[in-house]
């Protein structure tokens, strides 16, 4: 047996050793996020529950009407606000709106788009 091939089979092993260390580590860690994972979602729905069920008592009387708005060309919710409701503080009507619209960005509305609007009361 020469030197050489010495050094071969303890590379081999070596990268054997390594390799088992490596998928070991790995498994380690998914262990440990899948825990994680699972403690984080028993937290989250222990704190999130005292919420779900006010919004499950929510009274029908405290629910507002709403109907449907077509942006024309040039509307702003602005425009909107003041034209539909000239009594109201527009900047009240269009934070209403905005809360009526989750996820709606204000300064990209198209025309044609319909967007959801407290009922003229």
């Amino acid at each position: 047996m020469t030197y050489s091939d010495l050094t071969r089979r303890v590379e081999r092993k070596l990268k054997r050793i390594r390799r088992k260390q490596q998928l070991r580590a790995t498994a380690i860690m998914l262990a440990m996020l899948l825990v994680l994972s699972g403690i984080l979602y028993l937290v989250g729905v222990h704190v999130a529950r005292p919420w779900l069920d006010k919004l499950d008592k929510v009274e029908a009387s405290t629910l507002i009407s709403t109907t449907t708005v077509t942006i024309g060309p040039g509307d702003t919710l602005w425009h909107v606000a003041r034209d539909r409701y000239p009594d109201m503080d527009p900047r009240e009507a269009v934070y209403q709106i905005r809360q009526l619209n989750p996820g709606m960005n204000p300064g990209a509305l198209q025309v044609g788009q319909a967007i959801i609007v407290p009922e003229v009361g």
